[in-house]
């Protein structure tokens, strides 16, 4: 790849993507004292992708998503990208109402 990006670049979920589906260590929920196994979370998060497109998620559709740091984040997060949806994110402490 040259070191030319363009605005496309700079917008795609690819580096993400490709970031998590490489990954194979294991990943820490401390506030659950969890630890996850690269391959049990991408069968979680795979998952996650299914049910959300079988909700209706498409291309285009843009989702909300308001959680704290953590395995779960990084799961909704790479999912919507997987359903080529665009994911807004907010503070996980934003209050309903806003």
């Amino acid at each position: 790849m040259s070191g030319t990006m363009t605005q496309a670049d700079l917008l795609s979920p690819t580096p993400i993507m490709d970031a998590v589906e490489h990954y194979r260590g294991t990943i820490v929920d401390l506030e659950a004292s969890q630890v996850y196994s690269w391959d049990r979370f991408a069968q979680a998060r795979e998952a996650l992708a299914v049910a959300l497109r079988c909700h209706g998620l498409g291309s285009g559709d843009r989702v909300v998503m308001a959680l704290p740091n953590g395995p779960l984040f990084i799961a909704a997060l790479t999912a919507i990208l997987a359903c080529d949806a665009s994911p807004l994110l907010l503070h996980a402490k934003t209050p309903t109402s806003e």
